[in-house]
Order: structure tokens, then C-alpha cells, then sequence
């Protein structure tokens, strides 16, 4: 056409040939797409690999749209999910922020852990049991875990090194600050003050004890600074009851 060897209405009605037959072609791969779709219909593809359950249809069962045919169920990795004391959230928060967060979960009648680590925390502590729901992710390629099953979880958000720690009944705290008696070389009572590093169920970490000191745990309601301490041994201390200053023996404050 540029060179006035054909007429533009010819070069249109080429124009308009190659149009058709590009629409044509769209329309084929649109009817292909669409064949293969029906013969998606012939198989079911789980959408995540998994575990099977129980089948819930068989030949001549009524279904309707929302029938479900079974139940695939995630096994590596898998969530374990449990409950921590709102008191140890900022705690936990803490952890998460500075890396990882090691939980271990055990078995019934099993002291072997296995290892994960924490991989959610819910954003709302439960106003009336004053917990907070979280998880933890684990790699269960031996299926060691199994759905719905119950353990037993330990969360480590802090390791405190060479601590000391002492029952949490032996901590004084009061307007002086907070202390424990502890027994003097002749037999008196002293005042040990202490800063408590961590505290979790009956014992806590401190700071301030050397390490050899005889911690009084018990009749630490009647003791005074200088008074007089009779130790007693586990089994007279149980026959005799907690005197005026008597406590238990404590080789070291563990």
C-alpha cells in the first residue's frame, strides 16, 4: 500500500481477516479452559497435604452443597496451643521481641521433650482466667503429636545464669524493702536484703546471697534481728510445729 500497489480497502479487509480469526483463536483457548475445568470436576485435590479421617459419604448418601466429604488434617509441621498467666506476658513479649522463643511439649508419662518454638500470640487477654491464648509450632515429621491430643508445654522466655534461687516463702517484703532472715554465725538472725531477678510457682531467683548461706523458711513471723535461732531438723520440725524462731536448714540458697 505504501508503494500505491494495492488499495487500502483491500489492506482493510485483511486488517478485519486477521482480527477474525485472532478473536476465533481466543475463543478456542477459552473453550479448552473451560473443557478443562469440567474434567476438574472428575477429581478431588486436597488443598494441603495432611491426613485423611473418616470418609463421611458412600454410594446412595443424601448430600447437599455444604456435605462434607472428610477431613484433612496438617501433621508437619503442627501447632500446639495452650494458655500463660497474663502475670508472665510482658515477659514473654520480651522474649519474642529479642528472638526466638524455645517451648518444649512432653507426652504423657514421657520426660523426652520436643522441641519448638513459639509461633503466635493472641490479642486479648481472657478478662476472667487472666490468660492469654498462645502457640507453638513444631516439626512432627515422626508424628510424635498427633490432633487433639493433650501435653503438657514449657515456655522458656529468660535464662538467668548462676542465679540463686530460694523457696518464695523465705522473701520478706515490706516498707523496709525486701529481705530474708538468714542464720548467723552464732545462732542469731540476720537481715539479708535481696532483689528478686524472677519468680515462677514456689521458688524465685534472687540476688544478694553469696550462695552459703542457712536460709529460714518457716516461724519467720516471730523472728527479729538479732534473736536467737534453734534449727530443727525436716522431722522434729514436723513433730514440734514452727517455733519462735526456729526455721529450717538450709545448707545453701539454691
Amino acid at each position: 500500500m505504501a508503494q500505491n500497489f494495492m488499495a487500502k480497502s483491500s489492506v482493510d479487509t485483511l486488517k478485519a481477516q486477521v482480527d477474525s480469526q485472532r478473536a476465533v483463536l481466543e475463543s478456542n483457548i477459552a473453550a479448552a479452559r473451560a473443557e478443562r475445568v469440567d474434567q476438574s470436576y472428575n477429581a478431588i485435590r486436597a488443598p494441603q497435604s495432611g491426613r485423611v479421617g473418616a470418609i463421611n459419604v458412600y454410594p446412595g448418601s443424601l448430600v447437599q452443597l455444604t456435605t462434607s466429604l472428610t477431613t484433612i488434617t496438617q501433621l508437619d509441621p503442627i501447632n500446639v496451643a495452650f494458655n500463660v498467666p497474663e502475670t508472665n506476658l510482658a515477659a514473654l513479649l520480651d522474649a519474642q521481641r529479642a528472638g526466638k522463643v524455645s517451648v518444649q511439649a512432653f507426652q504423657n508419662n514421657s520426660d523426652k521433650p520436643i522441641n519448638g518454638e513459639l509461633s503466635f500470640v493472641d490479642n486479648t487477654v481472657d478478662p476472667v482466667a487472666g490468660v492469654i491464648r498462645v502457640k507453638g509450632r513444631f516439626d512432627n515429621k515422626d508424628t510424635r503429636l498427633w490432633p487433639g491430643q493433650y501435653v503438657t508445654t514449657r515456655l522458656t522466655v529468660a535464662t538467668l545464669k548462676g542465679a540463686l534461687v530460694v523457696p518464695q516463702n523465705a522473701i520478706i517484703t515490706n516498707t523496709r524493702g525486701t529481705f530474708v532472715y538468714a542464720v548467723a554465725p552464732d545462732q542469731t538472725a540476720k537481715v539479708i536484703n535481696i532483689k528478686r531477678l524472677y519468680a515462677f510457682g514456689a521458688n524465685a531467683a534472687v540476688d544478694g546471697l553469696q550462695g552459703d548461706e542457712k536460709v529460714i523458711v518457716e516461724g519467720k513471723q516471730n523472728l527479729r534481728p538479732g534473736g536467737k535461732v534453734r534449727i530443727a531438723d525436716a522431722k522434729l520440725a514436723q513433730q514440734e510445729g514452727p517455733g519462735e524462731g526456729q526455721g529450717n536448714k538450709k545448707g545453701k540458697a539454691e
